[in-house]
């Protein structure tokens, strides 16, 4: 994963590898980016009552839903490009 990207890894932790005859601390860089950390933590406001869909007397259809679902997925993702833009400086 790209640093520039996605932040890199959203917890970091050092790993091991073995050359063949020593081990070797690395950085770990598989897991959760922050990228994905940050989107998590902003579909958590999106999914507050503050921003339910309102539902009548009856629940919204399942295109609906989907919709919707789609639509918090992106706003999340487009939270967290401004989270990762902001921890740099750099406005957009």
């Amino acid at each position: 994963m790209s640093d520039a990207k996605d932040g890199g890894a959203a917890f970091p932790v050092p790993a091991l590898k073995w050359d063949g005859e020593t081990m070797i601390f690395c950085a770990a860089e598989s897991g959760m980016s922050l990228r994905d950390w940050f989107a998590g933590q902003a579909l958590v406001g999106l999914l507050s009552p503050e921003w339910s869909i309102p539902v009548g007397k009856k629940a919204p259809g399942e295109e609906t839903l989907r919709s919707t679902a789609a639509s918090r997925a992106y706003a999340a993702y487009f939270m967290a490009d401004a989270m990762l833009r902001a921890r740099t400086g750099v406005p957009k």
